[in-house]
């Protein structure tokens, strides 16, 4: 009995020595595994305190590139700032500029339009004082063809009517018969050339036969001076005398060529009666040629002067009419003022821009505004 309790209390010993041995080795299992998972969550935090570590310096840099970008930005914002007030101070000079242009090619236009106008009225203005002074047809017509080409380089509208008048005037100059002077001028230079070859008048007699020549004091008398008959019955040219009676002959058909010129009828008709008169004196009557040259001078002395020419003057009374239209309907429509500052020319906006809390600007320059320009007229001008 004693000895079976003894085996069991060894028994039960033992038991307990192997539970508790068991258990001690659980726990240093488990001591082992901690220990082993110590070392791997403090490895893990070594390397997480590494990372936030670097995390930390790379957030200093990402700060420091920060703060350097917030500088370079503000420095843009101002270098933006500058560059907008230049862009818009040159946005004004631009407009200025464009202004100026704007009335300098706007003055060109109107002084060019002006000096064909003025081209035009002059060689109009001319052409009438040449026919109706000179009585140059002509001059006239050339005068209004060179006029009608510079009406056609006017682009103006409203002086496109003035080209039905010009053309008609054109027209009426085209139409007018051949000056009559001319004719006469021409059948006159005929006679001239005509007087050379024809016999002189056979006398028949000393040329020195004179009146009262016969006595002793006509015959003193006749080498100081000649006294003869001047009636057409008794009219004769001595021989010592031919030359001069020639030369006097010229020139009475020249002054009847004068006279004709200068439409003078009086002293035409004079002159051709003299010549008639000196060429039957100075040539043989009984020629052919002498006779058909008195009949010429006879004939030509009836005939007039005068010449039918056209009263001009319609286009330029048009073109004043319409140039001084011109210039009150621009007196109308020009302002009362002129002065840029008194006719409110608006500047464009400016604008200062204001950095957000980004540092970004916040406004956008205003469109400069349209200016209007309008050359003002000047006084006693066309436009």
């Amino acid at each position: 009995m004693t000895r079976t309790r003894g085996w069991l209390w060894a028994a039960v010993a033992s038991g307990c020595l192997a539970l508790l041995a068991a258990w001690i080795w659980q726990q240093q299992s488990t001591l082992r595994e901690l220990e082993q998972s110590r070392n791997e969550w403090r490895s893990e935090a070594d390397a997480l305190a590494a990372r936030v570590e670097s995390m930390h310096r790379q957030l200093e840099t990402l700060r420091s590139d920060s703060r350097a970008l917030d500088d370079r930005l503000k420095n843009l914002t101002q270098t933006h700032r500058v560059m907008r007030d230049e862009l818009l101070a040159a946005t004004e000079r631009a407009a200025s500029i464009e202004d100026a242009v704007a009335r300098l090619s706007d003055e060109r236009m109107r002084g060019d339009l002006m000096l064909r106008l003025n081209e035009v009225e002059s060689l109009l203005l001319a052409g009438g004082q040449r026919l109706r002074l000179a009585q140059d047809l002509d001059g006239a017509k050339l005068a209004y063809a060179l006029a009608a080409q510079v009406l056609d380089s006017v682009e103006d509208p409203l002086y496109a009517s003035l080209r039905e008048p010009l053309a008609s005037e054109r027209a009426l100059l085209d139409s007018v018969s051949t000056d009559p002077v001319n004719e006469i001028r021409h059948r006159l230079q005929q006679v001239l050339a005509q007087l050379e070859p024809l016999p002189l008048r056979d006398r028949g007699g000393s040329d020195a036969a004179v009146l009262g020549g016969e006595t002793w004091l006509g015959q003193a008398l006749s080498k100081v001076l000649t006294v003869r008959r001047l009636d057409a019955a008794s009219l004769r040219v001595p021989r010592d005398a031919q030359p001069a009676a020639r030369l006097l002959l010229t020139q009475q058909i020249e002054r009847a060529i004068t006279a004709a010129e200068r439409r003078d009828e009086a002293t035409f008709r004079d002159a051709l009666a003299a010549a008639a008169a000196l060429a039957d004196a100075l040539f043989d009557p009984a020629d052919s040629g002498v006779q058909a040259v008195i009949v010429e001078l006879d004939t030509l002395s009836q005939q007039g002067l005068a010449w039918q020419l056209p009263s001009l003057g319609a286009s330029l009374t048009e073109l004043r009419a319409l140039r001084g239209a011109r210039q009150v309907l621009q007196s109308n429509l020009s302002p009362p003022t002129a002065t840029k500052a008194e006719a409110g020319v608006a500047s464009p906006e400016v604008r200062t821009p204001d950095a957000d809390s980004n540092g970004a600007a916040s406004a956008s320059p205003a469109p400069p505004a349209e200016l209007s320009v309008e050359a003002e007229v000047p006084a006693g001008g066309e436009q």
